[in-house]
């Protein structure tokens, strides 16, 4: 397979993983900033945000991925979950290894792209969000993958 068709295959899984890592930040840092601190009913948005983060991480693609070390998001989310029953304090911990993730995650998915496409990278990076999903399956099937 050329780097081309895998970076293809692997790009959107990498962007699911980025935007749930990315929607888990934005929700830890609301939750951080309350004055009063979180009540319970932050309890049902960040779970969600969890869950949506685990299941992008439990992709195929994503599990044979060896440059990238998920760990500090599986600690986060260990954290946000710990602190429904230990308290809020986690969610300050979780917060920090969240936000520490989502940078070098982007970079490599930009990195990965500069591999694949060269010059074309940025063009492929801007454009590459509006493509239809079925764009990205339909060059798995034609890769037969």
């Amino acid at each position: 397979m050329s780097r081309e068709t895998d970076f293809l295959v692997l790009y959107p899984y990498l962007v699911a993983v980025w935007t749930k890592a990315s929607t888990l930040v934005q929700l830890l840092d609301e939750v951080c900033s309350l004055e009063e601190g979180p009540d319970s009913g932050w309890i049902a948005p960040l779970h969600e945000a969890c869950q949506g983060l685990t299941l992008a991480l439990e992709a195929d693609a994503i599990k044979s991925l060896e440059q990238i070390d998920f760990s500090g998001l599986r600690e986060a989310m260990r954290l946000v979950e710990l602190s429904f029953d230990e308290g809020e304090g986690l969610l300050f911990d979780a917060l920090t290894k969240t936000r520490a993730e989502v940078e070098p995650l982007e970079e490599h998915i930009q990195i990965l792209a500069e591999r694949a496409f060269g010059t074309w990278s940025a063009h492929f990076c801007c454009c590459a969000p509006t493509l239809s999903p079925d764009y990205f399956r339909s060059q798995c099937v034609l890769h037969g993958l």
